[in-house]
């Protein structure tokens, strides 16, 4: 069973183009990174401009998996980035997949 990672954080409407910049310009550090941990299967770094929240979703074979992105370097880097750009994170989630459709 596969595991989604999520990392949600909300912003002020007015942080909103600081807040997607920084978002846009983590990609550089963060992608090879994120590329070569074990049992990767997706990454995504999306923002709701409407709700004005950020998100990291990722999918990973397993738990321990998921997992190395507690203490990724380059991630921990990042995050700090982005709650001076305004950020204010809720709990990094692991959840383990119930079900599930794949078109």
């Amino acid at each position: 069973m596969t595991v989604v990672r999520t990392a949600i954080g909300r912003f002020a409407p007015e942080q909103h183009d600081a807040v997607a910049r920084e978002l846009a310009d983590s990609e550089v550090s963060l992608r090879e990174a994120i590329q070569g941990l074990d049992g990767l299967i997706h990454f995504y770094a999306a923002v709701d401009s409407e709700r004005s929240y950020v998100a990291n979703v990722s999918v990973w074979t397993t738990s321990e998996a998921a997992h190395q992105m507690d203490s990724l370097q380059a991630m921990l880097e990042r995050r700090p980035l982005l709650e001076q750009a305004g950020v204010h994170f809720e709990a990094t989630t692991n959840h383990e997949t119930v079900w599930e459709i794949v078109p």
